[in-house]
Formats: structure tokens, C-alpha cells, sequence
């Protein structure tokens, strides 16, 4: 996938007109662009909040971050058109980030020497374990990224010299553990269909299913999270067993 230094690709805004039984949400019909989600902590509603919305594919796979400053509450319906972000995802797993495109001036003005170019390496269970990036002249890993069993990530620079790089000063990178896309100001991953805690290692909300996986509903793969993973939040897999079911991931949702 090639992309010009002239300007990103557009992203038509397509807003949600309601979730399906699993609580996922279900786009307009007849408009086939991609899905929009859009963060509303508790305090959004405040006069001159920060607003961040996420452009989703099918397969909600996070595709474009707009970001908006100074919303007013009375115009909460209105699209931020300031492309903060655009990722490009592999074909070989559903969660497998390939690169991000990051506008580092905040000037919503992507395609000038402030654009930042960020590829990822993983690891066997589709964990990012680094982004490359070009520095000096010289394309070299910037950031590294260890994680506990269950997820919780550890920001380290690249010679290993600092192992707990803040968020403020790292690059701010969401695509972590598993591929699932991190939300830094809770601290969940969001996994399509639930949102996963990696402090407790447990899910959010209850299995769709009942207890035909154990006696715990919110047990996250079976705790069995070094060899299994489950990019939909339905059903622990392995890497293999996802790639078997590529077919279906495309409707996911």
C-alpha cells in the first residue's frame, strides 16, 4: 500500500446507529467508508474539551485518529476533521500493524517535514515488541515494548537504557499487546466485542456465551495468555486457528 507525501487518504466519516447482540457497532447502510468511533469519557461535556475520533475498517481495525481541540459541548455532533494519525495493517493476521503515518505538529496538516513514519516489529503472538523509524538519516528502532503475561506494557527507549518511559514521552504508540489497540488514559486494551484490563487480566464484561468455558466469565483466554489470544473478545484462539478463520474476520461486527 503506497501513500503520496501530497496528503493522506480521506476517511469519510460514517457515524454508528446502534450495536448488534455482542455490543458492537452497527454502521449506517449505504455509505461504505469506514466506522467511526469516538471516545466520550465523563468530563467531554465540559466547555473547550479535547476531542479524539477513531475511523474503524470492517474488521475494526483502526485506520485514521482525528483529533479536535476546544469542542464545545454544543457542537458534539460535529466530525473533527484533523487527521492526528493513519495505520496500514497486514493481510498474513487481523491484528497485525504494518505502519503508522503520525502528524507530530498537531497542525492537522499531514504530507509536511513533521510527519513521522513508524513500522512495527512483533513477535509470535502478534505483541509489538518495537517501532522502526528513521532518525539521523538512518532508519533504526526508536521504542521497544515488554509486556507482563497478561499485558500490561512497559515503555523502554531503544538501547534499553530507559525502562520506564512515560506516555507523555514516548511515541505515543496504541498498538501493543496482541495487535489490540491501547487506550492510555484507562489503561484497557479495546479487543472489538470487550474491553480488556491487563492490570487485573480478566475482561470487562461478562462472556456472551455463559460458563462454557469455566466457572469465570471474565477470564481472559482460559489464563492462558503466553500461548492463546483472542482478537475478537468471543473466544480464545491461537495465532494459527485466527489466520484459519481470516474469512470470517472480515465481517466481524
Amino acid at each position: 500500500m503506497m501513500r503520496s507525501k501530497e496528503g493522506w487518504g480521506q476517511v469519510r466519516p460514517r457515524m454508528s446507529e446502534g450495536v448488534d447482540e455482542h455490543g458492537a457497532a452497527v454502521p449506517r447502510t449505504g455509505r461504505p467508508w469506514g466506522w467511526h468511533a469516538r471516545p466520550a469519557p465523563g468530563l467531554e461535556r465540559r466547555k473547550g474539551y479535547n476531542r479524539r475520533d477513531y475511523y474503524y475498517t470492517r474488521s475494526w481495525q483502526i485506520i485514521q485518529e482525528c483529533c479536535g481541540d476546544e469542542i464545545d459541548p454544543e457542537d458534539m455532533d460535529d466530525i473533527v476533521t484533523a487527521r492526528k494519525a493513519e495505520y496500514v495493517w497486514g493481510t498474513r493476521y487481523i491484528d497485525a500493524p504494518v505502519l503508522r503515518w503520525h502528524d507530530d505538529d498537531d497542525d492537522g496538516t499531514p504530507g509536511n517535514d513533521d510527519e513521522e513514519e513508524l513500522y512495527y516489529c512483533n513477535d509470535a503472538n502478534m505483541n509489538v515488541t518495537a517501532v522502526v523509524g528513521e532518525s539521523g538519516g538512518t532508519w533504526q528502532v526508536l521504542e521497544r515494548y515488554l509486556y507482563d503475561a497478561y499485558g500490561r506494557p512497559r515503555i523502554c527507549n531503544a538501547d534499553w537504557s530507559d525502562t520506564a518511559v512515560t506516555w507523555a514521552n514516548s511515541k505515543k504508540n496504541e498498538i501493543l499487546f496482541c495487535g489490540y489497540r491501547y487506550d492510555p488514559e484507562t489503561g484497557l486494551y479495546h479487543v472489538r466485542h470487550r474491553p480488556d484490563h491487563p492490570t487485573l487480566g480478566r475482561w470487562m464484561v461478562r462472556d456472551f456465551e455463559g460458563y462454557v468455558r469455566g466457572m469465570s466469565l471474565y477470564e481472559y483466554v482460559t489464563s492462558e495468555p503466553v500461548g492463546l489470544l483472542d482478537p475478537y473478545g468471543l473466544s480464545d484462539m491461537t495465532v494459527e486457528e485466527v489466520k484459519a478463520a481470516r474469512g470470517i474476520v472480515k465481517s466481524c461486527g
